[in-house]
């Protein structure tokens, strides 16, 4: 169950407790709305009455699951995941291979790097199990594993294009401020 605090700033500002639980229920059902807009869902403790996108919430009391505590092993594997993907040249070396399958030389050319270096990370993906490689001949092929990285990948750069062109209107509402 969500628990809500209401902090009244003003002192001037009183408030009997059945107003007070109105304006947390509008909060609330603000809040619930909010997520379905954003295409999120929701559940009641008995697992009824899913809340999802295009649901409307006027003046509704739901009991939202509390989120069960993560085992730190968990939490361990899924940070080290992402530190894998921490590093520049593991995301130019992803990139390059979005087209397909390539060779370790290809990938070193295309780095303009070392071979020791993109065999170094080469190796970290493919531990992370986020590559996997192929051997013919005398020669190393590596490929993506999961496509989902690049989901991933895209939902990242999305979010910070959408920061960066938010930031961008934020300038330009500054440099026009002047003119008149």
């Amino acid at each position: 169950m969500l628990n809500w605090q209401l902090s009244v700033i003003s002192p001037k500002v009183t408030a009997d407790q059945t107003t007070v639980d109105r304006i947390v229920q509008d909060l609330y059902c603000e809040v619930l709305n909010k997520i379905c807009q954003l295409n999120l869902a929701v559940y009641c403790d008995d697992g009824s009455n899913w809340l999802k996108s295009g649901d409307q919430f006027l003046s509704h009391t739901i009991c939202m699951k509390s989120v069960k505590p993560v085992p730190q092993e968990v939490v361990q594997q899924v940070a080290e995941y992402f530190s894998v993907l921490g590093e520049p040249m593991r995301l130019k070396i992803l990139n390059l291979l979005r087209d397909g399958e390539k060779c370790v030389q290809d990938l070193v050319e295309a780095t303009d790097t070392s071979q020791a270096n993109v065999s170094k990370h080469l190796k970290v993906m493919v531990q992370a199990g986020i590559l996997s490689r192929r051997s013919e001949g005398t020669l190393a092929y590596y490929s993506v594993e999961d496509d989902l990285i690049f989901d991933l990948c895209n939902l990242v750069c999305d979010r910070l294009a959408s920061r960066i062109e938010q930031q961008a209107s934020y300038f330009r509402a500054f440099t026009f401020a002047g003119k008149r």
